[in-house]
């Protein structure tokens, strides 16, 4: 690793000197597991996902996956002199520059600002950019050059990608921002407001004004569900939706009864009791889902369901149950039988994922 943290094995990775499972058994053996080597292999897992892209869309990479989520007025043409020869006054971009047009490489903050920056400021189209790019760089592979271009250009995302001057420093020691003339004066480096959509007043609010990061960690889980026909732990969705209505026919039915310590509160107290313990049930849950742990609350919760009919049937005989109708016992077993099914498609994809960065099965980069 070099001071700015690259390791620069993405050309032996784009030419198929190393394959993407043999740099993260090597980086896990070596480091073991932490924050760093899970932001690395993060990377790479990006990586074999542009490829995963690539071989279900085949060409169709190089043209617009999706319509813009911005106004665009960029169409091909030639690029401008001040970018052929760096000469843009902005350091940040010329330094970029000129290190891919002497050394074939960029960093990948970079990549994006200038991607960013040629996008939404320039108003140039996306695959003149990304044509740069492939032409310059010695780790240029179709795929991840491609949908990484169309992810800043919001035509394989949900949003289009920003940068500001904050996030230029943060990653930069501050050095390009001190060296630039046009930034003099604390102007901030920020795209025109005509160009952020209307309907998108809270990601400008929280999101592109912060970094323009597009909130790092969940952007795979984001761009994949764009490219998937099925929504991202669908399945969990429908069981939440089951145990939900589950929890308002049990106070239709009384279930507070089946315990033995409300039996000894009056009806209109416990009924109360039972009804108010779901507010911070509730709350809990969808904090849960909304947090740095949703993966594993969402296996948590998929796990309840499954054992939520367990205890039905245990106590199917109870004189106080009173979930004998068809209706009551669809909820009950939808919700399990969803949870099932949102644990076994979410195994399955990690384990499909997991062969297909094996040595042997790797996807290779197409010339």
């Amino acid at each position: 690793m070099t001071k700015r943290g690259i390791s620069f094995l993405s050309p032996y990775i784009r030419h198929g000197v190393l394959a993407l499972a043999e740099i993260r058994d090597y980086i896990l053996t070596r480091f073991g597991a932490g924050r760093d080597t899970t932001k690395y292999i993060n990377e790479l897992a990006w990586r074999q996902f542009w490829q995963l892209v690539y071989a279900e869309y085949g060409n169709r990479i190089h043209q617009d996956i999706e319509p813009p989520k911005v106004p665009r007025n960029g169409t091909r043409r030639s690029l401008p002199d001040d970018i052929l020869q760096a000469t843009t006054g902005l350091v940040c971009m010329d330094e970029s520059l000129r290190e891919l047009y002497r050394e074939g490489y960029m960093h990948n903050h970079a990549r994006m600002w200038f991607a960013a920056y040629l996008q939404h400021w320039r108003g140039e189209d996306w695959r003149d950019g990304a044509e740069l790019f492939y032409t310059h760089l010695l780790d240029g592979d179709p795929a991840s050059n491609s949908l990484s271009w169309q992810w800043v250009g919001s035509t394989f995302s949900h949003k289009p990608y920003y940068f500001n001057r904050q996030n230029v420093e943060k990653f930069s020691d501050g050095e390009y921002c001190k060296r630039c003339r046009s930034l003099r004066g604390g102007a901030h480096l920020m795209p025109p407001m005509s160009n952020w959509p209307a309907t998108c007043s809270g990601c400008r609010r929280r999101n592109w004004n912060r970094a323009g990061s597009a909130e790092g960690s969940s952007r795979a889980a984001s761009v994949a569900q764009q490219g998937s026909a099925m929504p991202e732990h669908f399945f969990f969705y429908v069981g939440l939706a089951f145990i939900l209505t589950h929890e308002m026919d049990a106070i239709r039915l009384k279930e507070w009864n089946i315990f033995p310590r409300f039996l000894r509160l009056p009806e209109a107290t416990a009924y109360l009791i039972f009804t108010a313990i779901h507010v911070p049930l509730y709350i809990l849950i969808f904090w849960g889902l909304i947090g740095a742990a949703r993966e594993g609350w969402i296996v948590g919760l998929n796990s309840f369901c499954i054992i939520h009919v367990g205890l039905h049937v245990v106590f199917r005989n109870h004189k106080h149950n009173h979930f004998t109708s068809v209706f009551s016992w669809f909820l009950i077993l939808g919700a399990g039988i969803a949870g099932a099914l949102d644990l076994l498609f979410t195994f399955c994809k990690a384990h499909l994922i997991d062969i297909k960065i094996s040595p042997h099965n790797a996807i290779r980069n197409k010339p």
